[in-house]
């Protein structure tokens, strides 16, 4: 985001006119009306300028805040693209531009004066609609609500200005921060479209500072969908049309940068080379030395890279950031096995900036990582975490996971012995595979899938993901977690969508086996989700990814209701079951499920005579589809069962009565005269229903 501040000297200059422009207005107080620039003027130095006094010394204060990353050169991380792929999709917001936004602590400090602003600039606009800074107080309450992260009212004041000022000076600001508020938003086509608008307007009015924040923007959002040549293209341009030749020389960096994260190093060493071509300030050229250096190291071109680094070393405009300049090194003597590494490591340790060696560190993490020394690297993760340094978020995620592979590792070896245990023929009638403790089992089992699918192995993660599945039982919707898992590890994920396009293309027209093997896993593991949990988020994503249309759920749930009936039918009735108990487990919302539940309770009463079955099942259809026309012709049904139910329970709740001997006959025959009872000695049966005597 630009920024438009004032000068303090400007500032005591426009205070000077205010008490001119006030004593004007003490000459003009006995007229009903003022002149219309001296209102403009009472509404700028009464409420705008106040607003913008608060601006400056909040955007002052975020100076302050950033003021050492801004003086300091950037470190730039080689992209791993076999590594985690944790990176943000097409859904959520780039990491670049999570950058903008200001961070709690950081606003703290000027919370108050970013909220004056926009009570100021709210009045402004209210009580003179018709000054000439409307403008102005618009950016400036776009600016304040940026900083509050509040993306939808920064939006709706940069439309606000563009609509209604579309020449003013600060159009392209405007344009600007709608694109980010945009980004933060996802709306990345809209973004584009704004992006596109403020270079055009920055050109015409020769705005450089806003020029170059758009094509940084551009070219970063073009990195993230992984378009390295429309990232360029934006550089190349306003290298060919700028006059400034310092500013030309940080386009040209940005171009060397962009190959080197990409792993493109000859072409980067071709792109910093041309920095030099310009008017490099001291920052942009010790940044082109030391990257170009880096970039010789990657290719394998030692002696040069060495007498690069030596150069910089020995360059006193660099000397305060020899603390970059080492942890560059660093990866020099790594990857040229040369000597002293860990005396160059104390020696960051004693200089002033520790984002440089962090990083130095990660990099030697990720080396030992890949030569499978895990212990190694997750020490190296662990001293690499300095929160201000770009490889933080990596480095913390690598050290969690090695971390949580360390602890959750035996458990699951553990789990697949269990279940192993489980399985076996002698210990089945000791042991019974209880759905319970297989479901613990699958999911322990899944984690440690997932740490190994994180941590850039997916060959490892499919094993765990199939013993996943093999455990969990089926009626188990978790199953189809794993089932999804297991396809994208086969065929779904970026790198085996990478693997499977290069083997296509082959020179022969032919496929790669184990690609094409793994394309068919892929496929017929999703179709097993769509086929068994149509309606789990798995079974909505795999229904997409094959092309399936809505009406494939509901011919599938036809098939299953059809099979449940010829089963009824032939009186097959637990296969039968079997069928409806699918429908209205997994397919609860379906159109199915109240006749599933109905057939159901109708078999129990009517063929099978578990009466209380049928009122369990009756009831729940009335309870969770009351208005089906199931639950309504069900109601009398369940309502005479329940009242059969009730009165056979008070029945078994009557004391029961003693056996009839002759005594107690004699005593009953004398105490009631019209009653006569057997005298056979049985017992009297209190729990049957009475019937009415005819």
């Amino acid at each position: 985001m630009t920024n438009t501040s004032m000068k303090p000297t400007l500032q005591k200059r426009l205070f000077s006119a205010a008490l001119i422009l006030s004593a004007f207005a003490l000459t003009f107080s006995a007229c009903k009306t003022l002149p219309q620039p001296l209102k403009n003027g009472l509404a700028y130095f009464n409420t705008y300028y106040n607003a913008n006094r608060l601006m400056v010394v909040s955007e002052d204060e975020f100076f302050l805040y950033d003021e050492q990353q801004r003086t300091t050169p950037r470190i730039i991380v080689i992209e791993e693209p076999t590594l985690v792929d944790d990176k943000p999709d097409d859904r959520e917001v780039p990491q670049f531009i999570k950058s903008l936004v200001v961070k709690p602590e950081k606003l703290d400090k000027a919370r108050i004066w970013i909220d004056s602003v926009l009570i100021k600039g709210s009045k402004l606009l209210v009580r003179h609609t018709e000054s000439e800074l409307i403008d102005q107080t618009l950016y400036l309450m776009a600016k304040a609500y940026f900083y509050r992260s509040e993306w939808h009212n920064s939006q709706m004041k940069c439309q606000e200005l563009i609509d209604n000022y579309p020449y003013s000076k600060l159009s392209p600001d405007a344009h600007l921060i709608l694109a980010e508020t945009l980004l933060m938003q996802t709306k990345f086509s809209q973004a584009e479209k704004a992006l596109l608008r403020a270079i055009d307007i920055a050109w015409g009015q020769h705005r450089y500072d806003a020029l170059s924040e758009a094509f940084r923007i551009q070219a970063e959002l073009a990195m993230h969908f992984n378009n390295l040549e429309e990232a360029v293209k934006p550089y190349r341009r306003a290298i060919t049309q700028a006059d400034d030749r310092v500013q030309q020389s940080r386009w040209q960096l940005e171009i060397g940068l962009l190959y080197y994260r990409k792993r493109q190093f000859g072409d980067a060493v071709k792109e910093f080379t041309k920095v030099l071509e310009f008017a490099p300030d001291a920052l942009t050229r010790f940044e082109a030395e030391l990257y170009k250096a880096a970039s010789l190291t990657q290719l394998g071109r030692f002696n040069e890279a060495e007498k690069v680094f030596k150069e910089v070393l020995a360059n006193r405009n660099f000397a305060e950031w020899r603390s970059f300049s080492y942890s560059e090194y660093i990866a020099f003597l790594r990857l040229s096995a040369r000597p002293g590494i860990d005396s160059i490591f104390a020696l960051t340790d004693t200089l002033k900036f520790k984002e440089a060696p962090a990083t130095a560190r990660y990099r030697q993490a990720l080396d030992l990582f890949k030569h499978h020394e895990y212990d190694g690297a997750q020490s190296l993760f662990s001293k690499s975490l300095v929160e201000t340094a770009p490889t933080y978020f990596y480095g913390s995620l690598y050290a969690r996971l090695l971390t949580d592979w360390k602890t959750q590792m035996p458990e699951a070896v553990n789990s697949i012995k269990f279940y192993t245990l489980l399985r076996s023929d002698t210990a089945a009638y000791i042991l019974p595979a209880q759905d319970s403790a297989r479901r613990t089992a699958a999911n322990s089992i899944y984690r440690i899938g997932r740490i190994h699918e994180r941590l850039g192995m997916p060959d490892s993660a499919a094993k765990y993901y199939q013993a996943a599945v093999t455990i969990c039982p089926d009626a188990d919707t978790n199953r189809a977690r794993y089932l999804y898992a297991e396809a994208a590890v086969a065929g779904l994920d970026r790198h085996a969508a990478k693997a499977s396009s290069k083997a296509v293309s082959r020179a022969d027209g032919t496929t790669d086996s184990s690609e094409a093997a793994k394309s068919r896993l892929a496929d017929s593991l999703l179709k097993t989700i769509v086929r068994l949990y149509p309606l789990t988020q798995q079974g909505i994503d795999a229904r997409i990814r094959l092309g399936y249309t809505e009406q494939f759920l509901v011919d599938s749930l036809a098939d299953i209701m059809q099979s449940a009936d010829r089963f009824r039918q032939i009186k097959q009735y637990s296969k039968a079951m079997q069928k409806y108990n699918l429908v209205a487990g997994r397919y609860a919302d379906s159109k199915y499920a109240p006749r599933a539940f109905y057939a159901q309770g109708w078999l129990y009463e009517r063929e099978l005579g578990k009466r209380d079955s049928a009122v369990y099942w009756y009831s729940r259809l009335v309870e969770k589809y009351p208005q089906s026309s199931f639950a309504k012709d069900v109601k009398p049904s369940l309502d005479a069962l329940l009242q059969e139910r009730r009165l056979q329970d008070s029945l078994k709740s009557l004391p029961k009565l003693p056996v009839a001997t002759s005594s107690t006959m004699a005593t009953l025959q004398t105490t009631s005269g019209s009653t006569s009872l057997s005298t056979t000695g049985a017992t009297v049966q209190t729990g049957a229903p009475m019937r009415r005597r005819q």
